[in-house]
C-alpha cells in the first residue's frame, strides 16, 4: 500500500513538474556531489551536510530551490511533500524516508519535551539522504491545546461573534507566542 501512495504522488509531482516531458533533460546524478566525504579538516560528513562536531557544513548554501531539487531523486522530491502524523513514524522513518515535515504530537508535553521532541525530528531528516530540514506542524489556531499550562481561546467563530478586532488580534499574537 505504501508503495501505491508512493507511485500516486510521484506522478502527480511528475504530471505537475513536467518531469515526463520529451524535451531531453534528465536528472544528472554526477552533478549531485558526493555525500559522506571528508573535508580539509578531517572530520567526516554525514548525507545530511552536517560534519560529526555537529556543525553545519552549508550542503545547500548559496543554492536555489531549483538547484537543491535537481540534485534530489523523484521519490525524494515526493517525500519531501509527505507529512506523516508523529503517531504514524518515528525518526528512523523520517531519516529513511525523507519526509518533508511531521505533524505534531497528541499527548501533552512540557516546553522542554517539546523542545527534544522537535530537535529529534529535525536531526533524524538532516540525517536523511535528502538532508532538508523538516516542517513541524502543530495545529494551532485557537491556543495550544497539547502543551501544558497554556491558553486555549474559543474557535474562531466564537472570537469573531465578540466583534471585537483588537481582542481576537491579541488571542493570535498569544497563540503564535
Amino acid at each position: 500500500m505504501k508503495k501505491k501512495k508512493i507511485l500516486l504522488v510521484t506522478l502527480a509531482l511528475m504530471m505537475l513538474t513536467g518531469c515526463g516531458s520529451s524535451d531531453g533533460k534528465k536528472e544528472d546524478s554526477s552533478s549531485s556531489g558526493s555525500t559522506g566525504s571528508t573535508g580539509s579538516s578531517g572530520s567526516s560528513e554525514t548525507p545530511g551536510g552536517s560534519t560529526e562536531s555537529g556543525e553545519s557544513s552549508g550542503k545547500y548554501a548559496g543554492m536555489s530551490a531549483e538547484e537543491i531539487t535537481a540534485r534530489l531523486t523523484l521519490e525524494q522530491k515526493a517525500s519531501q511533500m509527505v507529512l506523516p502524523a508523529i503517531q504514524f513514524t518515528s525518526t528512523s522513518g523520517m531519516e529513511d524516508n525523507c519526509y518533508g515535515g511531521v505533524l505534531s504530537k497528541v499527548q501533552t508535553l512540557n516546553a522542554e519535551d517539546w523542545r527534544e521532541t522537535v530537535d529529534e525530528y529535525q536531526e533524524a531528516a538532516l540525517g536523511s539522504e535528502a538532508g532538508i530540514p523538516i516542517i513541524y506542524g502543530q495545529d494551532d489556531v485557537h491556543g495550544v491545546n497539547y502543551c501544558l499550562d497554556t491558553v486555549i481561546f474559543p474557535h474562531n467563530i466564537g472570537l469573531g461573534a465578540a466583534n471585537d478586532p483588537e481582542l481576537t488580534y491579541q488571542a493570535g499574537l498569544i497563540t503564535a507566542d
